[in-house]
């Protein structure tokens, strides 16, 4: 025979089983609980959990901003082609050298540094003709394409640079739709370059500011490099201009020494810029994932939290009813926890304008470490 004390805890349990929010609570609720009352014997045994739907968002910085001049792997870049100005003015001297023999011994010695992937192609500009006005026709028509792009071209690059003799004007904007008709018609950025070694600007009419426009524009995607080989002052601003639009740089060079040692930065560059970029863009996208899983993760748990609340909620009123509980009180209770997920929305709507607030702020931080095209302008000299 069972003791009284045995069969009196059978029974509490079983009250306990069919009323689950009576034997959790420090008192018992009695009939004439208030719906504040109910409410608050709700939240001792079901507190929110809303608050752990909304962590902190982990965001990353991005590359620090780049320095001109950083070390590339390079060449990056898959095709090139090399315009070199033959006009007249590079018979003229660089301190002791001939301009055209020195801006040839550059050339070849760049292109023999570069691994056997890159392909190079070669156009000469200003060789035919004569610098007066009875030649001028012929001078700023003769743009030739004297290498097709293609490897291993270091011999002949040399053997086709050493045949010309500067003689006329400069077609410049001629020599640069030269240069993109050279190239492949679709390529990616950074994958198709065109350098251009020249000792002063246009002089045929053209624009060669708005032909390197349209070669970096086009499908070859071309970046556009301007080497000045002891440009007058007066001509810098121009060609400048003419590698900001082709997506490039500008530099000086005064020696055959610095022609070459231009040729090699700006090629390291090109791989060195596109890297930063790559991995910046790669860093905004991870920060706006971020964001986008989080607001989602956030939208998906509490909505978890209050279908489960919902339901409990249910389950309370008909156990309420059962007791006998006013439907005041039980009805109030139940409007008490809709405010709450009214207050639960509110909440998960200000943690997703933060959470887009702190992905949109950290990625315009990294999109400042973008380079630009024809970014940045070095000194003269540099």
């Amino acid at each position: 025979m069972q003791s009284i004390p045995r069969i009196f805890g059978l029974v509490a349990g079983s009250i306990a089983m069919l009323f689950p929010f009576l034997g959790q609570a420090d008192t018992v609720l009695s009939e004439s609980a208030s719906a504040e009352q109910i409410y608050q014997h709700f939240r001792q045994q079901h507190p929110s959990q809303v608050e752990a739907c909304f962590p902190e968002l982990d965001l990353v910085d991005g590359p620090d901003t780049l320095a001109w001049g950083a070390e590339g792997k390079g060449p990056g870049w898959l095709r090139a082609v090399i315009a070199v100005d033959a006009s007249g003015s590079m018979a003229g001297q660089a301190g002791s050298e001939v301009k055209m023999q020195a801006a040839t011994d550059a050339v070849t010695r760049f292109v023999q540094s570069l691994s056997g992937k890159a392909e190079i192609g070669l156009v000469v500009f200003g060789h035919k003709g004569s610098n007066d006005e009875s030649g001028k026709a012929v001078s700023c028509a003769g743009v030739e394409t004297l290498l097709p792009v293609g490897p291993d071209a270091a011999g002949a690059v040399a053997q086709a640079l050493d045949a010309i003799q500067p003689t006329g004007w400069t077609p410049l904007a001629t020599a640069i739709k030269a240069a993109g008709e050279a190239l492949a018609p679709e390529a990616e950025e950074g994958k198709q370059v065109v350098f251009i070694v020249s000792d002063g600007e246009e002089t045929c009419g053209g624009d060669p500011v708005a032909a390197a426009r349209v070669l970096h524009d086009s499908g070859t995607r071309a970046i556009v490099n301007v080497i000045g080989f002891d440009l007058p002052a007066e001509d810098r601003a121009k060609l400048t201009e003419v590698a900001e639009v082709g997506g490039g740089v500008y530099l000086d060079a005064a020696s055959g020494d610095e022609v070459m040692k231009a040729l090699q930065r700006h090629s390291a560059w090109i791989q060195t810029r596109f890297d930063h970029n790559v991995e910046a863009v790669r860093a905004q996208t991870t920060n706006s994932t971020s964001s986008f899983v989080g607001k989602s993760n956030a939208q998906k748990c509490v909505a978890d939290i209050q279908n489960s609340e919902y339901s409990l909620v249910s389950e309370w009123i008909r156990d309420l009813r059962q007791r006998g509980f006013s439907s005041e009180a039980f009805m109030g209770f139940r409007e008490m926890v809709i405010s709450d997920h009214g207050k639960n929305r509110e909440m998960l709507e200000a943690y997703r304008a933060k959470l887009d607030a702190m992905s949109d702020e950290a990625n315009r931080a990294i999109k400042e470490t973008i380079v630009p095209p024809g970014m940045p302008a070095p000194e003269t000299g540099d």
